[in-house]
């Protein structure tokens, strides 16, 4: 009797400690849950900014005004330059599903090349700055294609899951 009490004690005791264990680990995997959804949610709207940004700039292309296309390139670099800050990991698309994000695990398994992308986008960035400043609106066409292609369409390609 005192071995069956023992063994059922001994099943209590580690029932127990498992319960604990899934309390105390579960306000951490929440809490890296909510860190998640928290990241996505920031790099949606920098991504939204980003589009907003390109918008305006495809309008002077249409022959809008050239007033506030260097700041506009100022902006997409300040963005760029926060961007790897807006990946962390656990907040991809393997972990959130593409209903949250489509951030591709290509993101963490080539973050050089995902650092190199952000830091190429902030550049072309600054290049269509720089061709807004000195008013050359073939310069600022210029810098916009290669911006959409090489900046945006560059990290898109290897890094992000289309959405249906």
């Amino acid at each position: 009797m005192d071995r069956k009490m023992s063994r059922g004690a001994g099943l209590a005791a580690g029932r127990a400690l498992a319960l604990c264990a899934a309390l105390l680990c579960a306000p951490a995997a929440a809490s890296a849950s909510v860190e998640a959804e928290r990241a996505v949610a920031a790099r949606q709207a920098a991504m939204k900014e980003l589009g907003a940004h390109s918008r305006h700039i495809a309008a002077f292309l249409r022959g809008g005004a050239a007033a506030d296309m260097a700041s506009r390139g100022r902006a997409v670099a300040a963005i760029a330059a926060r961007l790897p800050g807006l990946f962390p990991e656990g907040s991809g698309l393997d972990a959130l599903g593409l209903d949250k994000t489509g951030a591709k695990a290509a993101i963490w398994e080539r973050w050089d090349a995902f650092q190199a992308a952000s830091k190429t986008l902030a550049t072309l960035g600054l290049a269509l700055a720089a061709a807004a400043e000195d008013g050359d609106r073939a310069g600022i066409g210029g810098a916009m294609a290669a911006l959409g292609r090489q900046g945006c369409g560059g990290c898109h390609r290897d890094f992000r899951q289309k959405r249906d």
